[in-house]
């Protein structure tokens, strides 16, 4: 494998993250997010496995999050290096013990129960789920979650990077170790689990549409700062809000609609029009002022 700079770099952040012993690291992914991501580690050589088992690791294996051995030697690290989506998917594991018990540890949480008691698909092995799970969690569930794991590493910096950037979780020290989730036994969510998923996820959204409006009316957008393109978008999020529209993509298009038009003088329009349909209106509204402004 050849080396460069940024890459010579990246392994030492992860040698010393591992104290040398480069058998103790692991990433996680998620197919979901990376299209072809079964085909491209066989492709590369890497030593991988699912999460899942039995009927669903076959049936669902496009959309599975994977285990991953990471050596220093491996291409992965290369690729995390270049290709933003996979440095934005990939969670680096530190852990102990044997890879097949670290699997069956991290198969432990793929169900867990929410607040109010209900199963629900625990997507730990996403960055944007793991991070504000953790800040939240207290020492004893952060070490229940932990188990044989020491170390957790989130890429910070985006590709290309010419020094990587982690943010980092250590396993807590706690008196006694808690017993690990049990099919009779699972992990709970507390209400401030649940509270700061929906805080995160609004920032995500957010940041993601003020980067797609930007795109799609540089022109218009140009001297308008980020805080200010934000507004726009919150004040598309009431607005839909009001208007009975609950889809995030159709949010976005009243947002567009509000970059297009700030008065929103079609407004009454869109209101007198049956709550069902009002999403299709904004769309077509979007679509018409568009037209208007490339004349």
């Amino acid at each position: 494998m050849s080396t460069t700079p940024e890459l010579e770099k990246f392994q030492e952040e992860l040698r010393t993250a591992c104290q040398g012993d480069e058998q103790r690291l692991f990433a996680l992914f998620d197919a979901a997010r990376l299209k072809g991501l079964p085909v491209f580690l066989r492709e590369i050589g890497a030593e991988f496995a699912s999460l899942y088992r039995g009927k669903p690791q076959a049936e669902l294996a496009h959309v599975a999050p994977y285990m991953v051995k990471l050596p220093l030697s491996s291409l992965v690290l290369p690729w995390l290096l270049v290709d933003t989506a996979a440095a934005e998917a990939a969670v680096i594991l530190v852990a102990d013990g044997d890879p097949d018990a670290l699997r069956q540890h991290l198969r432990r949480f793929l169900i867990i129960l929410d607040a109010r008691g209900a199963e629900n698909f625990f997507r730990f092995y996403d960055p944007r789920v793991i991070g504000p799970f953790l800040e939240v969690s207290t020492p004893e569930e952060a070490a229940r979650f932990f188990g044989p794991i020491r170390l957790i590493l989130t890429c910070a910096s985006i590709p290309p990077a010419t020094k990587p950037a982690f943010r980092r979780w250590a396993a807590p020290a706690v008196q006694s170790a808690p017993a690990p989730p049990t099919a009779f036994d699972k992990f709970v969510l507390r209400p401030e689990h649940e509270a700061r998923f929906a805080k995160d996820s609004l920032r995500h959204y957010e940041q993601r549409c003020v980067t797609y409006l930007r795109v799609q009316y540089t022109g218009r957008l140009e001297s308008k700062s980020d805080e200010d393109v934000r507004q726009i978008v919150s004040r598309a999020r009431e607005t839909a809000a009001k208007l009975g529209i609950e889809a995030g993509r159709d949010v976005t298009t009243l947002a567009e609609v509000l970059v297009l038009d700030p008065d929103f003088g079609a407004r009454k329009h869109i209101e007198a029009q049956p709550a069902r349909d009002r999403a299709r209106a904004v769309t077509k509204l979007r679509d018409y002022l568009s037209q208007q402004a490339q004349r």
